[in-house]
């Protein structure tokens, strides 16, 4: 599978604090992952990521560009995979 990288002049949607609700999972150390994010009014791609917190709901994931740009962003729970392949 290719991952396709986010333009940098885009930002990607996130979820509110309502919709990704309580209680927030911090973690001890970021779990590798492949997320689906949607940037700007483009398609849903999927990025190589680490999952920084989640709830019962959603996943709190940071990622970089290929300009090395860091995003941070919550989604779905079910819009992301986790790496369990860490080369």
């Amino acid at each position: 599978m290719t991952l396709k990288p986010l333009p940098d002049n885009e930002a990607a949607h996130t979820l509110t604090p309502d919709q990704y609700g309580r209680p927030v999972k911090k973690a001890d150390i970021p779990v590798p992952a492949l997320a689906w994010v949607r940037n700007g009014d483009g398609p849903h791609r999927l990025v190589d990521a680490v999952a920084t917190a989640w709830t019962p709901r959603a996943v709190q994931v940071q990622y970089a560009s290929p300009h090395g740009h860091g995003y941070s962003v919550w989604v779905w729970a079910n819009a992301v995979i986790r790496r369990w392949d860490t080369e």
